[in-house]
């Protein structure tokens, strides 16, 4: 099933026109730029835009996502950093003591 209305304001927009429902014979194309779509122009757009509808709504969710993600390895890192730091002070210690010639 083809949404005209849609298609029309999507791919023919500037364009004065009227429709009762989803009827192609009832649609009036009264003014505009462009001329009057025939029904299977209208079919092939309204299947291009429900493609690009689809991926705008995939893009929507991967740029969700992405900083999500992104938060979640700074996270990681961060408790991997923090967990690090008594093992590199232990170890600047231990190094400083060698340096002096003391006994780790």
């Amino acid at each position: 099933m083809t949404d005209i209305p849609f298609t029309l304001m999507r791919r023919w927009p500037g364009n004065l026109w009227d429709i009762k429902g989803d009827d192609y014979s009832t649609l009036n194309w009264i003014s505009g730029p462009d001329p009057k779509p025939t029904e299977t122009e209208i079919n092939t757009a309204f299947a291009e835009e429900t493609v690009i509808c689809n991926w705008e709504i995939q893009m929507e969710a991967t740029d969700r996502d992405v900083p999500r993600a992104i938060e979640d390895i700074y996270d990681a890192l961060q408790e991997d950093a923090q967990a690090r730091v008594p093992q590199i002070t232990r170890d600047k210690i231990t190094a400083k003591k060698t340096l002096r010639g003391q006994k780790p």
